[in-house]
């Protein structure tokens, strides 16, 4: 559930409106709530997959390996899996008792966010998750 943006003064960018859903495995801000959730709500999660595009993740398995990688570098990533000329970054806010409670990322047309330049987005949206993640009183951080 989307709670907040803002948008870019690009033309061309990614629209998602407030209050929009998305089916957390296809999104950089879902993979990125759900990598640090229980084997319970990631088997939830896992339950009628379906793809929304090309790129979609559909398999249990290979969602289980895309949140690991996730935890592994920090922050997940999306290649047009919800809406195919979207791609996005995305890393999990934490608050005091360790918990990821929101996630902050960033998205745009894929023809902006090549997987180079995601990658030097990833450090930025890491820093600022760990800004968040601070402010929330998470002290076991690090960017």
């Amino acid at each position: 559930l989307y709670l907040e943006k803002i948008d870019s003064p690009m033309p061309v960018r990614a629209y998602k409106p407030v209050g929009q859903r998305a089916p957390a495995y296809c999104t950089a801000t879902g993979k990125a709530l759900i990598a640090y959730e229980s084997e319970e709500i990631i088997s939830r999660a896992t339950r009628n997959m379906k793809a929304h595009s090309p790129t979609t993740i559909t398999g249990a398995h290979a969602l289980r390996k895309e949140l690991a990688r996730v935890r592994k570098m920090g922050y997940a990533i999306t290649r047009g899996e919800w809406q195919e000329s979207v791609r996005g970054v995305a890393v999990p806010i934490w608050d005091s008792t360790g918990k990821v409670v929101a996630a902050v990322g960033v998205y745009g047309p894929a023809s902006r966010l090549p997987p180079k330049t995601l990658r030097k987005l990833a450090l930025k949206v890491k820093k600022t998750g760990a800004a968040i993640s601070s402010a929330l009183g998470y002290r076991n951080l690090t960017p």
